[in-house]
């Protein structure tokens, strides 16, 4: 017997499909119309013809829909404990015993990670992947805040299940990623070593920096405040607090001085999706500066695709966007019809 389901007139929002709904929030979904492939590494990619890198995972609206509500419990679980009033409270949490505060961090983190997982076991393509598939900052992630939880003294499997958490949610949200890796470039490991709580104060800062909104059509800042902006305080202010702890400083030091450093950092192709993004200021540059390379390396690969003699570049003064055309010297070629603008990409 099929399951009764309501008329949809009763409903006050009407039923809709999760990617139309996500799309009115501005998750824009991006739809493939290659194949999946895998890096070196083995991350999973998605092709995309008519651009010279495949995109990084494989996302579909079920995963978004899931990842979006895994980061609202997150936020809503840790959050209080970045607030200055919790300061006092946590001060004479200090005087517990170290066992006695392991003990109860793990039942605390057991509890999040069954509602978690309740959320993502709901979806019928559920958004764990294996772990070699995962992008490599994801991995990276994964081991680190696995290692960093061992060296407190957490089990084996709740320092792996709260790892994999942590680079699903990385996975499926490529500005969370680049909010990581962004500021990575500018930062070494032997600076997290020498100095943890530098380092993190260096980090929170150049992600502050950067999390600027831009007017497409002008190229300027908006000035516009990003809700992104006060969970990155909040982050730096919860580590700043838990690395006063020598134990918390000695677990941060294992965690990453046992990571691929150079995973948690940006490569070529995730600079490349991330160029044209108006709601972040990539390695502190100007939005037009980053959309007229978008708009050149999309005209050299296209250029080299069909054998085109050159090309030029246009900027349409009504969107702000960058236009390409291929150009064919020879009079026996007949030029493709390949003249498109360079996308832009939404959170």
């Amino acid at each position: 017997m099929p399951d009764f389901v309501p008329p949809s007139e009763v409903f006050e929002i009407p039923p809709k499909p999760p990617a139309e709904r996500l799309a009115e929030g501005s998750y824009s979904i991006p739809g493939a119309t290659g194949e999946a492939t895998r890096t070196k590494d083995g991350e999973m990619c998605t092709v995309f013809s008519g651009f010279p890198h495949p995109r990084k995972g494989a996302i579909y609206p079920e995963a978004i829909d899931a990842n979006n509500e895994v980061k609202r419990r997150t936020l809503s679980t840790f959050a209080p404990f970045a607030c200055k009033e919790i300061i006092p409270a946590f001060i004479g949490f200090l005087l517990t015993p170290f066992s006695w505060k392991i003990r109860f961090a793990e039942k605390f983190l057991t509890n999040y990670l069954r509602e978690v997982d309740y959320i993502y076991l709901r979806c019928t393509r559920v958004p764990y992947l294996k772990k070699e598939y995962y992008n490599n900052c994801s991995k990276a992630l994964w081991d680190a805040v696995s290692t960093f939880l061992c060296e407190l003294g957490f089990s084996a499997e709740v320092s792996e299940r709260l790892g994999k958490v942590v680079a699903t949610l990385f996975e499926y949200d490529d500005l969370y990623r680049l909010y990581i890796e962004d500021p990575m470039r500018e930062l070494t490991r032997e600076e997290a070593l020498a100095s943890p709580r530098k380092f993190i104060d260096k980090f929170v800062r150049l992600a502050k920096e950067r999390d600027v909104q831009s007017n497409p059509k002008t190229g300027q800042p908006t000035g516009i405040p990003s809700i992104t902006h006060k969970k990155i305080a909040d982050l730096g202010r919860l580590l700043g607090i838990l690395l006063l702890v020598p134990r918390v400083r000695r677990a941060f030091r294992k965690a990453i001085a046992g990571v691929r450093f150079e995973w948690l950092q940006l490569d070529e192709i995730e600079r490349f999706w991330n160029l044209n993004r108006y709601d972040y200021d990539l390695e502190g540059r100007p939005f037009d500066t980053r959309m007229l390379e978008y708009a050149h390396l999309q005209a050299q690969h296209a250029q080299k695709v069909h054998g085109g003699s050159g090309y030029e570049i246009t900027k349409n003064p009504e969107t702000g966007l960058y236009d390409y055309q291929i150009l064919f010297y020879e009079k026996t070629s007949t030029p493709p019809d390949d003249k498109q603008p360079a996308p832009l990409v939404e959170s």
